[in-house]
């Protein structure tokens, strides 16, 4: 082989290299498209007593913190990629949460929202399923002002439905729908949402850049499931006032773990998510055994929060049986 066959050879292999390793520098050295992150958070603290307010704001004040860190480390890559990815949050309180302005603000939001940006919707409030068979449509009621049966109105319900359909209605790469309210199965009753998790040092790759930079199509999550709980009347989301929601602090840890590029897939995202849960959970509920807090008794025969998923028409998905803790030897 003469030297300028050989220097072709050299040429040709040194570009099949750089394809090969193409997906990896493309996500996270020369970066994708810019894009826009529409959040849009919905804090029901209409429900005055001390202990649900200060469980909100904890909740409010983590994940704040959470995008915060997220948009500091975006502008600290800005330089080197020569890209800008921008974080928009929007947050709607008290009156503000009425049905017809959370489904008004996620109308404008979807609109305002291009074909390459990512639309966060986050709820926390009371909510639950209606009876159904196993369509158990789900709803949530951020105006409610307590757990008992005459704190909403029917008129007051906004069904999951509704807002995975104004979502739709616009084109997205990626919608994130996540609900952090009680499972439990009622035509009438509301219920009481909270939670707790682990804030974790945002790693080298955190899966949210994986989820935010890849996921295509929608996550549709809420933090319960309408099977299990006490006599198997669905789940209650738990948490408290000086730590915040558990399934959300478990949510923040998930999203700032450690995730190989190019390799993160929506079942590990969710798989991650209910392990974090799990923990969160256990962690809290023996809190509240050791503290005699009252809440240990409406969980008591409760084994975990069950990460739900969502169909298309909002109901939801039926699971399967699988026990998401570690066995025992």
């Amino acid at each position: 082989m003469n030297r300028q066959t050989h220097f072709r050879w050299s040429i040709l292999l040194f570009s099949l290299i750089l394809l090969l390793c193409r997906p990896t520098f493309a996500q996270y050295t020369f970066d994708s498209a810019p894009y826009q992150v529409y959040v849009l958070c919905i804090w029901g603290d209409a429900d005055k007593k001390a202990s649900n307010v200060e469980t909100v704001r904890k909740t409010e004040e983590y994940l704040m913190k959470f995008f915060a860190d997220i948009q500091k480390k975006w502008d600290e890559d800005a330089p080197k990629t020569g890209k800008k990815r921008t974080i928009s949050i929007e947050s709607l309180y008290g009156s503000q949460t009425s049905r017809d302005e959370v489904l008004k603000k996620c109308s404008k939001i979807s609109k305002k929202a291009g074909p390459d940006d990512v639309v966060f919707v986050y709820v926390l409030c009371h909510g639950a399923h209606e009876p159904g068979g196993l369509d158990h449509a789900h709803f949530f009621v951020p105006t409610a002002n307590g757990s008992e049966e005459n704190s909403y109105t029917e008129k007051d319900k906004i069904y999951r439905k509704e807002i995975q359909d104004i979502l739709n209605e616009n084109e997205h790469r990626l919608n994130i729908f996540i609900t952090d309210t009680c499972g439990q199965v009622t035509a009438k009753k509301s219920v009481k949402s909270q939670s707790r998790g682990i804030i974790k040092t945002i790693p080298k790759f955190p899966a949210y850049d994986s989820i935010f930079n890849d996921f295509v199509g929608s996550i549709n999550i809420n933090s319960t499931s309408w099977e299990g709980g006490n006599n198997n009347k669905g789940e209650t989301a738990i948490g408290s006032s000086d730590y915040g929601t558990a399934f959300t602090r478990a949510l923040i840890s998930t999203l700032n773990q450690e995730a190989p590029p190019s390799r993160y897939t929506k079942l590990k995202f969710m798989e991650s998510l209910q392990q974090e849960t799990d923990q969160t959970f256990e962690e809290l509920k023996r809190s509240f055994e050791k503290n005699y807090d009252a809440m240990f008794f409406i969980i008591s025969n409760q084994e975990t929060q069950s990460v739900s998923e969502y169909d298309e028409d909002g109901n939801a998905v039926e699971r399967k049986k699988m026990d998401h803790k570690k066995k025992e030897n």
